[in-house]
C-alpha cells in the first residue's frame, strides 16, 4: 500500500507536463493568429489611407471644375440668346 501513493506523484507530474505542453502549443498558435490579424489590419489601414488620399484628390479636382463652371457662367458672351 505504500507503493501506490509514491507512484501517483510521477503520474500527476507527467499529466501536468502534458497539460502545460498543450497550453503552450495553444498559446503559440494564438500568437501566430494574432500576428496574422495585426498584419491584415495594417493592410486594411493602408488601403483606407490610400482611398482617403484618392478621395481628397478627386475633391480638389471637383472644386477646380466648379470654379471653371462658375467662370464660364459669368462670361457675358455665353448667355443664352
Amino acid at each position: 500500500m505504500t507503493d501506490e501513493p509514491s507512484n501517483l506523484v510521477p503520474d500527476h507530474l507527467r499529466a501536468l507536463r502534458a497539460d502545460f505542453r498543450i497550453m503552450r502549443d495553444t498559446q503559440i498558435e494564438h500568437g501566430v493568429k494574432l500576428n496574422r490579424l495585426e498584419e491584415s489590419l495594417a493592410g486594411v489601414k493602408r488601403e483606407v489611407a490610400l482611398q482617403a488620399e484618392q478621395l481628397a484628390h478627386i475633391e480638389v479636382r471637383l472644386d477646380q471644375m466648379r470654379g471653371d463652371i462658375g467662370m464660364i457662367k459669368r462670361r457675358p458672351d455665353l448667355t443664352e440668346a
